[in-house]
């Protein structure tokens, strides 16, 4: 058995869980990726994995997935360095005072970092893509 050179090793990407997509061609709900999300979000188009059809959003879902990767993308910046203080103060009084008081701070911390992290916006309508509508540039609007 021999495996081919020109073979590229899948890749695997973290699914976008925040909205649930339609493609209009094939008329199936598709699974895409973060990285898609953020194509579409920017007025890019990304292939359907079921039809392989280059498919976009309309300009209102671009602007919701656009909301929710401004959310993701705050919401670390605030999570991290709470985290870091929260159980650093909680291991301290773990080694000082009380491993009781400790293991309570602990559990808050988790409960607040997960719901810290739960604020991110759901799309809740399906987001529909349509095919990409190829732009073309006639001779004239050129010169």
């Amino acid at each position: 058995m021999t495996q081919h050179l020109d073979q590229e090793p899948a890749q695997e990407t973290l699914p976008f869980s925040y909205a649930e997509f339609i493609c209009r061609p094939c008329g199936e709900p598709v699974s895409l990726s973060i990285e898609d999300s953020i194509l579409l979000a920017n007025d890019k188009s990304v292939r359907c994995p079921l039809c392989n059809v280059a498919v976009n959003a309309g300009a209102y879902d671009q602007q919701c997935l656009s909301k929710v990767h401004d959310s993701l993308s705050s919401s670390g910046k605030f999570l991290i360095p709470f985290a870091i203080v929260w159980f650093s103060v909680s291991f301290i009084v773990a080694l000082f005072f009380n491993t009781q008081i400790s293991v309570v701070m602990t559990s808050v911390g988790v409960l607040i970092s997960f719901a810290l992290n739960q604020n991110t916006p759901v799309i809740e309508e399906p987001i529909y893509l349509e095919r990409e509508i190829e732009r073309v540039v006639s001779q004239s609007a050129v010169q």
